[in-house]
């Protein structure tokens, strides 16, 4: 959590001055903008919702202004020599339902191109991300018990939410902008932070099975649709058409540096197994969960036939860098108005 945190707060800042405000001589320079959501939402700690009407806003400043490339595009003008200037590549990240329900209809509405990163190990579609599973429970207004208590080989852990067992309406509304790398303002949100810590560690099976316990104890058992991941049926759906490119994402999001050799291995190759012999085509880009890689990560990617990787170190792709340690930008939730400024301080001098 440590880690994401500052990682979080580093890549906002940058952001401001890579797409926002930069007037140096990086301005023609393309960029990647990292999505993962479109989709209005009651609460969202780490920022991962973009809203239907700021997307189709945002995406229509691109198709007005023919900036929209493909990521292939990209990374073809990159080993050539031949670097697009000026242009956006639109990236997601995970494959959430909302990709195909509400972001893929506004991408063909505007002629955008976009590759859609992910994960293998939830197309059966019907068990949710680890962390949005946690992330329900505590951010809703409702009762919860008073006190959780995890005890296995990996946790050992107690937490007492207090008075804030009871989360009033008001004090829901109140905490709806908080973020997840800001201070936790109720025992709730202290209670979420060491949950998050402790579960970003573990083993996928040991994950699932806490989240399991802690969505018995929440009495939580409503998955809302368009949270849910893509199903292999969603999948195919979504890469359809010429516009979508899809890349692998790993098969349970792990941090793939903590993993050995072999475990690393098996995350790369199964999922692209498995979304290769789904969509019946071959994937050439990949995106680091979490961001993160080592150079055996860089190494397996290579060896798996992969042509590119992503980051999620927020700047612009100069004509130097690597093609497996893409940067992106975090697009955040902003209205068509905002991004198009940001648009035109970021190629100013294009």
């Amino acid at each position: 959590m440590i880690y994401a945190r500052r990682l979080l707060r580093s890549a906002r800042r940058r952001l401001g001055r890579v797409l926002g405000y930069s007037s140096g001589p990086d301005t023609s320079l393309p960029v990647i903008l990292l999505y993962h959501r479109v989709a209005d939402v009651d609460s969202d700690p780490w920022g991962l919702a973009v809203s239907p009407a700021n997307f189709r806003d945002q995406m229509r400043v691109l198709g007005t202004q023919g900036l929209g490339i493909s990521l292939s595009e990209l990374v073809h003008g990159l080993s050539t020599g031949r670097l697009p200037a000026g242009k956006v590549c639109v990236t997601f990240d995970d494959g959430y339902s909302d990709n195909l329900l509400n972001a893929k209809p506004i991408l063909e509405e505007c002629a955008i191109p976009a590759t859609f990163f992910l994960i293998s190990g939830n197309l059966q579609g019907n068990r949710d991300f680890w962390w949005d599973a946690l992330e329900r429970p505590f951010f809703r207004a409702r009762r919860l018990p008073a006190t959780l208590d995890l005890r296995t080989e990996n946790i050992a852990l107690t937490l007492d939410l207090g008075v804030d067992a009871e989360y009033r309406d008001a004090a829901f509304a109140g905490h709806r902008q908080w973020r997840a790398w800001d201070p936790p303002p109720s025992r709730r949100h202290h209670a979420y932070h060491e949950l998050w810590q402790a579960l970003f560690t573990l083993p996928s099976s040991t994950r699932e099975t806490l989240v399991d316990t802690i969505r018995g104890w929440a009495d939580d058992v409503d998955t809302p649709t368009e949270s849910r991941p893509l199903s292999a049926d969603q999948v195919r759906q979504l890469a359809s058409g010429s516009l979508i490119e899809v890349g692998g994402h790993s098969v349970t999001h792990p941090c793939l540096p903590r993993l050995d050799l072999k475990e690393q291995a098996r995350e790369i190759v199964e999922n692209k197994i498995r979304l290769e012999a789904l969509l019946d085509r071959p994937l050439h880009h990949f995106a680091y969960p979490h961001g993160q890689f080592n150079d055996d990560t860089v190494a397996l990617l290579k060896e798996a036939g992969y042509h590119s990787a992503c980051t999620s170190v927020a700047a612009a792709v100069s004509g130097s860098a690597e093609v497996f340690r893409l940067p992106r930008i975090c697009a955040a939730d902003w209205t068509g108005a905002e991004f198009s400024h940001r648009l035109r301080q970021r190629f100013a001098e294009s």
